[in-house]
């Protein structure tokens, strides 16, 4: 059966991993450069096998093969199409054999090209990234393997599947019949989860997948640096753009999961400070220091067992972030059940941090600097403070999002922290952020003197107390959204006023138009003005949180139909509600309800139209979906958008004649959205290759023999 090769090629791909990873540390010790090659080798076949497994579970998932547990568990005979192909990373064992798949790409790429450079590294970098990889397929393979059968005692009859129950331990069920227990196919599948039908949770996971297992590339070009004993920075330059790759692709997960909850959850908010949110931010945050500090030891030779330190930090806590996910240790809408991967997981991320501690303490004087701090008041001492601030802000996260696990093993009382206190906490720490980025690119170099740095900042300061007094005049009159605002109208204009002196630079020089000059300047600095595009993109995203969290209103009504209810200029009138139970039968308004859903969903609609002065009416239907399993229910919302502001409506229901609106209005919530588009660009303009740097390749000395450069 398909299953069986499924398992073959898991099992296959295992050895192929393990082999590669004892081979490559042989090739690397005793600078054996053909058990190098054979170790690539074996690498690169993992991902073709990895890919035979993934398919072989979609393909149970769309003919129904429930005689799988997996299948069983996450599709039916009512589930459509595509959402049998997608429900592959529906659940735990799927979705972990998913992630495989996705870092086997990332390694696949990575060493199917010729490594005309760095060859010292390779042997090492091999063993880093495929013994990561070895340690995921096999927790597939043992603690979470999808292809583990449905079971029934030896003598049930036929008609009895429907008591087909899943063998408990997942290695015996996968390779080993269990004695006196036949494999039995169930007469259908419990079906997907709910919260997953949704399309944002289609792409979610694969982005946030991407970017976690992205972060094992560089954290194994620095592990392998220090184990080659490589002096140089080569590793940063030949790993930069896929840790670039890595971070866009979580920042992307990141952003796709703050619109599913928007759209999905109905809670009227799109980040709730979720432990499972915060485990995906923290990575993030670490990578996103080192993308800023390894600038300066490109540029000055510095920070360098600052860089390797945060590198491994980042990979240790995707590992964590994928613990406190797998094994549901922490409460979470978006966690997996309960399971046994805890102690394999706590297992590697100790030896990742002991590891990686061991290696950098004896590696310390391979990784002195270059140079030193010439002053605080230089971009060196800019650059370092903003890594100090995002260390305190990781810290904040991560003791949060870890407090009840804390306290319950302290003092036996399980107690959280709420999403206000984050608010408090983390607001002020993203404040100096923000006050940084706008700070850092006006200091120089080396030494700046405050009448330097004066002159550059006073008019973005000007305009920062211009647009607060404008919108004190207007009403604005909380104080910590008034220097909310500032803080981003500085750093806005002082991004701008840099974009600015190039265009005008170039314009003189060549007599270029302004968009010319514009477009001109960003070819041929990519990396510089792509960086600055991308802090646009979090100050228009600031706008937008700072707009949405302070000033949202809500209400709540129980209206019959024909009745109206006010919030802000909208008038909203109940119309009826429609009540869909597939159960009995899908007719007239109820079959468009129907056309991509699931037959075991039950929808309760609340059709309402929405009047605004000067502007047509509108009619919406937000629903309910009860799912007929027992496992839960939904109430996605009708959205009306407006650059300005989102009005959010829910239907809660009908009882006794009566519908229950609630309604938000959320302002200045697309400058969210708008400003994750602008991130993504900028991150894609940053890391896109220029001519010069596709032409050229870093000359490293070769480990064995005589010095060689490679042109």
């Amino acid at each position: 059966m398909a299953a069986d090769l499924g398992l073959m090629a898991l099992a296959i791909a295992a050895l192929s991993a393990l082999y590669a990873f004892v081979v490559a540390i042989l090739g690397g010790t005793q600078r054996r450069p053909e058990y190098t090659e054979s170790a690539r080798r074996a690498a690169l076949v993992v991902m073709p096998l990895l890919t035979l497994a993934c398919l072989t579970i979609i393909y149970a998932n769309l003919v129904g093969d429930y005689s799988l547990e997996y299948t069983y568990r996450v599709s039916n005979s009512t589930t459509p199409a595509f959402l049998r192909i997608t429900a592959l990373w529906g659940g735990q064992n799927g979705s972990i054999l998913f992630w495989n798949w996705l870092m086997s790409l990332y390694i696949f790429f990575v060493f199917l090209r010729p490594w005309k450079s760095n060859r010292d590294l390779l042997p090492w970098v091999i063993a880093v990234s495929i013994g990561t990889q070895a340690f995921f397929i096999l927790l597939t393979l043992f603690f979470a393997n999808p292809f583990a059968s449905m079971w029934l005692p030896a003598g049930s009859l036929a008609a009895q599947a429907s008591s087909c129950r899943p063998w408990e331990d997942p290695i015996t069920a996968a390779v080993f019949q269990p004695a006196n227990f036949v494999r039995c196919v169930p007469t259908n599948g419990a079906g997907l989860n709910p919260l997953l039908r949704h399309p944002g949770m289609i792409i979610h996971p694969p982005m946030l997948y991407l970017g976690f297992v992205g972060l094992t590339i560089p954290f194994a070009y620095a592990i392998g640096s220090l184990l080659a004993r490589n002096k140089t920075d080569s590793w940063i330059r030949a790993s930069r753009r896929v840790t670039l790759i890595a971070w866009l692709f979580l920042s992307v997960g990141l952003l796709l999961g703050a619109r599913w909850a928007y759209d999905v959850l109905g809670w009227g908010g799109y980040w709730g400070w979720d432990p499972v949110e915060n485990s995906a931010l923290l990575p993030w945050l670490v990578a996103t220091a080192f993308l800023h500090s390894v600038i300066i030891q490109e540029k000055r030779g510095m920070f360098k067992v600052w860089n390797v330190i945060l590198i491994a930090l980042s990979f240790a806590l995707m590992i964590v972030g994928t613990l406190a996910t797998r094994t549901g240790i922490i409460s979470s809408v978006h966690a997996f059940a309960r399971s046994t991967l805890g102690v394999p997981f706590l297992g590697f991320t100790a030896v990742v941090l002991v590891g990686s501690a061991v290696l950098i303490a004896s590696c310390w004087h391979l990784l002195k600097s270059d140079n030193k701090l010439d002053s605080f008041l230089s971009r060196e001492a800019m650059f370092l403070l903003n890594n100090a601030v995002f260390m305190i802000l990781t810290f904040t996260v991560f003791v949060g999002t870890w407090y009840s696990i804390f306290t319950e093993l302290l003092t036996g009382e399980k107690l959280t922290v709420g999403p206000p206190v984050y608010n408090l906490l983390v607001g002020p720490q993203v404040a100096a952020l923000i006050l940084l980025m706008g700070i850092g690119p006006l200091v120089a170099w080396h030494k700046s003197s405050p009448e330097a740095l004066g002159k550059m900042t006073w008019k973005p300061a000007v305009f920062a107390v211009a647009v607060m007094v404008l919108l004190f005049v207007t009403g604005v009159n909380m104080l910590f959204v008034l220097i909310g605002f500032g803080v981003v109208a500085f750093t806005l204009a002082a991004t701008v006023a840099e974009y600015w002196r190039g265009m005008r630079a170039r314009h003189k020089l060549s007599g270029e138009n302004y968009f010319a000059a514009f477009t001109h300047l960003i070819a041929r600095n990519r990396r510089r003005y792509g960086g600055y595009l991308i802090h646009l993109g979090v100050l228009v995203m600031g706008i937008g949180v700072i707009g949405s969290l302070n000033y949202q209103v809500q209400t709540q009504r129980s209206l019959t139909p024909g009745g109206t209810m006010q919030i802000g200029d909208y008038t909203i009138t109940y119309e009826r509600a429609l009540t869909c139970d597939p159960t009995v039968g899908i007719s007239g308004d109820c079959a468009e309800w129907y056309t991509d859903r699931g037959r075991d969903i039950m929808v309760i609609a609340g059709y309402m139209t929405v009047a605004r002065p000067g502007q047509p009416t509108v009619r919406v239907a937000p629903y309910r979906e009860i799912f007929l399993n027992g496992t839960g229910e939904l109430t996605p919302p009708g959205i009306l958008s407006s650059v300005g502001e989102d009005l959010y409506l829910l239907f809660l229901g009908e009882q006794s004649g009566f519908g229950t609106i609630k309604a938000y209005i959320n302002p200045l919530i697309q400058f969210l959205w708008i400003g994750g588009l602008i991130l993504v660009i900028g991150t894609l303009i940053a890391m896109w290759p220029t001519p010069i740097e596709r032409r050229q390749a870093v000359a490293v000395p070769e480990r064995v023999g005589t010095l060689k450069v490679v042109k």
